[in-house]
């Protein structure tokens, strides 16, 4: 070992802030030097320094036994970089609300920068979920490193908010039903719960409604509407066909001899559970009804109304043609020893429950008249008049035996 100095001619230019020394030392006359780096000892044959930004002087000095020494004198001009940020998958533009935005950031003297995404510190990880607003949004990501280097790289996604996706179910496109159940589903990338609109009318709840229709052709439209103001709208005709109600009549006679009638009848309708039935426009709340005839030919219209308005007729033609009085003898006795009996007698009439009964054209208030016998046959006309005028006729004859006969 000679005592001498060799300088670096010029300084050597890195990026990186700790390097390795490593050095050699022979003396003839020392197997072992001390050697002194920056004046500071050293064991072995390396040192790892960290360089301070700018010009750093590294002087490596060996002393042997003999106090004669040697030194070596580099300059070294250390300058940071900024950490290097890549961004991973980062879209242009989007349709979804949240985006997760991923990064690397790389640097020579600093494993672990700082890192803020739009001036949010990140402690933890290598990615954030962010909420999108519509239209551009920056988004930027700075890294800075334990020499205080900054980086920052802003990127721009465009969120363009997508219109709910709108299904409806199965609708006909002919009813007979006045009510009938909208069925749909919505889904939205950015909304849980678009507002839905049928006919205009919100729905707040649920996935259905029922609609009441028109007569003819129905429009139904159904809209979802998500935050962002997106809307899909679904459109269906409907065409209503009401038949009205459904009339059934119990089978009538044509001819009868009864005044009197009873209708029996049942009545449907698709619409309306209790449709309004008239029998020669009298209303009836229930079947049967009983109607009165007149001698003759008499009409009856039968006609069944729902709450839509739409009627269904039915007519009846019946002839009442009303029987005479049938009169019957009951206490009349062919032979009397007496000039006076008491006849009795009893009327039936289908439709008058007291026909006037006249015996020998007098008036009978009863069913029964005292009769005054001359002596041998007498002979009684018994008549019966009912109130449409029919009669009937018994000839009753009775023998007096008087004590002479």
């Amino acid at each position: 070992m000679k005592g001498e100095r060799r300088n670096s001619p010029s300084p050597v230019s890195l990026r990186y802030q700790r390097i390795k020394i490593t050095w050699n030392v022979k003396d003839e006359n020392d197997p072992s030097p001390e050697v002194y780096v920056n004046d500071q000892k050293q064991f072995g044959n390396s040192l790892e320094i960290d360089l301070k930004e700018g010009e750093n002087i590294i002087v490596v000095r060996a002393e042997n036994r003999f106090g004669k020494s040697a030194e070596v004198v580099r300059r070294v001009f250390f300058q940071a970089d900024g950490p290097i940020i890549t961004f991973v998958n980062l879209p242009e533009s989007t349709s979804k609300e949240r985006v997760t935005v991923n990064w690397k950031v790389q640097d020579k003297n600093d494993p672990d920068p700082d890192v803020y995404v739009n001036n949010q510190r990140i402690f933890i990880g290598t990615s954030i979920d962010l909420t999108l607003k519509e239209g551009s949004n920056p988004v930027t990501v700075k890294a800075v490193n334990k020499l205080g280097k900054t980086t920052e790289v802003t990127r721009t996604i465009e969120f363009i908010p997508n219109p709910p996706q709108l299904v409806l179910g199965p609708l006909p496109d002919t009813t007979d039903k006045e009510t009938i159940t909208v069925t749909w589903r919505v889904q939205d990338d950015n909304d849980p719960s678009p507002m839905v609109y049928v006919n205009n009318t919100p729905v707040n709840f649920g996935t259905s409604t029922n609609l009441k229709l028109a007569i003819g052709m129905n429009t139904i439209s159904v809209r979802a509407v998500n935050k962002y103001g997106k809307s899909t709208e679904v459109t269906k005709t409907i065409h209503f066909a009401s038949e009205g109600p459904t009339l059934q009549i119990n089978p009538v006679p044509a001819t009868t001899a009864k005044g009197r009638i009873d209708l029996v009848w049942t009545v449907k309708d698709a619409n309306d559970s209790s449709p309004r039935v008239y029998v020669n426009d009298k209303y009836y709340n229930s079947s049967p009804a009983t109607v009165v005839l007149k001698e003759g030919d008499n009409t009856i219209v039968v006609r069944a109304v729902n709450r839509l308005g739409q009627s269904t007729e039915q007519t009846i033609n019946v002839t009442f043609v009303p029987p005479a009085p049938v009169i019957t003898l009951k206490n009349a006795p062919e032979t009397s020893s007496s000039p006076r009996i008491f006849v009795t007698w009893s009327v039936f009439d289908e439709n008058d429950g007291s026909p006037k009964v006249f015996v020998n054209e007098r008036p009978a208030v009863y069913n029964g008249m005292e009769l005054s016998l001359s002596p041998g046959e007498n002979e009684f006309r018994i008549t019966a008049v009912n109130s449409y005028g029919k009669t009937s006729e018994v000839i009753y004859k009775v023998t007096y035996e008087t004590a002479q006969q």
